[in-house]
């Protein structure tokens, strides 16, 4: 029975471990959420690369190349618990600009590139917020105007390493090579031939090829599409736990536990549980608010259940975020030695009698599966001491019978067949 409980408890403590601030990338166009969850502070870095520009779209002649997206790359942000509005910029069509891209708002943007306009090739993406790294994208290669000419290359975009490449101008019936320098923001495309048509910008954001003025190549590419990453730095929790302990003194059990640093820590709730799943709170001590420096607590329980007793913390901000922690167990001697349970029969298959010796409380006695899941409850009046479940109902499987009477409690596991 106790490893089945050990299994739902870890299960418990990863769930609680996975909910922290994790890297994310955002490469697909539209708008998306980084959150920062409940009870955190995370220390970020993003990341943004605007859409690149399609190639031109000049209706009479060759076209020339679209511009690179601009690059952002920002300081340190540090983001409290919260939703954080991400957009991806779209990659411009023929003729089309490119999509800018934002982090929280517009406050943190990457310019799109210009798509080529006539015989001009598109001027790259510029990046905002002074202060922090930004680099432009490449404009795109220019066209010449000539019907049978290829057409000018995309600009590269730009990336943390600097500015985007320019894209190359056509040379005769040969398109101009997409910009290609720095490597660390999308490549433009070449531009169009009488054979192919223009080429589409490499995500992100690099500028669209434009089109050549005759045979088949009479189609632009389009720009590379948008990306914005948040890198987490470093996260905290409003408290970092760094021991949690229990040890049983006088039929009491004593907790003690110590905090490495605290953010706005109002106070912390003792929650005790007799299976491990269902907590309930018996008391609360003050905490120290803002502090770097190690701090010890203490909790005493005078009144633990017998048997195995589950004790967790829940951490509560000046704001009333709560958060949960480390899920601890200790063994309590039984306070009554002869209080003693008997299921039968087990396995079983239309009734479980129950039989126990305390019968000066009321007795509540709940079945649960492995998953904790409560199936069955009833409620004995004081000086019942017997009483027979129907579990007929029950699915096939292995069950846990649980018989609590004041301060004592008893699990007994059962099959039913």
């Amino acid at each position: 029975m106790r490893k089945s409980f050990l299994l739902i408890l870890t299960a418990l403590v990863t769930t609680l471990m996975s909910a922290q601030p994790t890297t994310m990338t955002y490469d697909v166009p539209g708008t998306e959420t980084f959150s920062v969850p409940a009870g955190y502070t995370a220390t970020v870095r993003v990341r943004i690369w605007g859409a690149g520009g399609g190639g031109g779209d000049n209706p009479a002649t060759n076209g020339a190349g679209g511009g690179g997206g601009g690059a952002f790359t920002s300081m340190l942000l540090v983001l409290g618990s919260g939703d954080y509005e991400v957009v991806v910029g779209a990659g411009g069509m023929e003729g089309v600009n490119g999509e800018n891209s934002s982090f929280d708002g517009t406050s943190v943007v990457a310019l799109g590139g210009e798509a080529g306009i006539l015989n001009a090739g598109g001027a790259g993406g510029m990046a905002s917020l002074e202060g922090d790294t930004t680099f432009a994208g490449g404009h795109g290669g220019s066209s010449n105007g000539v019907t049978n000419y290829g057409g000018g290359g995309g600009g590269e975009a730009a990336g943390p390493d600097g500015a985007g490449d320019l894209g190359n101008n056509n040379s005769g019936d040969t398109g101009g090579q997409g910009g290609t320098g720095q490597g660390s923001g999308g490549d433009g495309g070449d531009g169009g031939n009488e054979a192919l048509p223009g080429m589409d910008g490499s995500s992100p954001g690099g500028g669209g090829g434009g089109k050549s003025g005759n045979g088949t190549g009479l189609v632009s590419g389009n720009g590379g599409d948008g990306l914005v990453q948040v890198i987490v730095i470093d996260y905290l929790l409003p408290i970092q736990l760094f021991s949690f302990s229990a040890a049983s003194e006088d039929r009491q059990i004593i907790l003690t536990w110590s905090t490495a640093s605290e953010i706005n820590n109002d106070f912390m709730e003792v929650e005790r549980s007799a299976d491990g799943i269902h907590f309930t709170g018996i008391g609360r001590v003050s905490g120290y608010g803002t502090t770097n420096q190690i701090q010890d607590y203490h909790f005493t329980d005078f009144h633990p259940f017998s048997g195995i007793n589950y004790y967790r913390l829940r951490q509560v901000d000046i704001d009333g975020i709560s958060t949960y922690h480390k899920i601890i167990s200790i063994e309590m001697a039984h306070r009554n030695p002869g209080y003693q349970v008997k299921a039968y029969p087990n396995p079983t298959r239309e009734y479980l009698s129950l039989t126990w010796d305390n019968y000066q409380e009321t007795t509540l006695i709940r079945v649960f599966d492995m998953t904790g899941h409560v199936h069955l409850q009833q409620v004995a009046a004081t000086g019942v001491t017997q009483i027979r479940l129907p579990v007929s109902l029950l699915p096939s499987g292995n069950y846990v019978v649980q018989v609590q009477s004041g301060e004592t409690n008893e699990m007994v596991r059962f099959q039913k067949n």
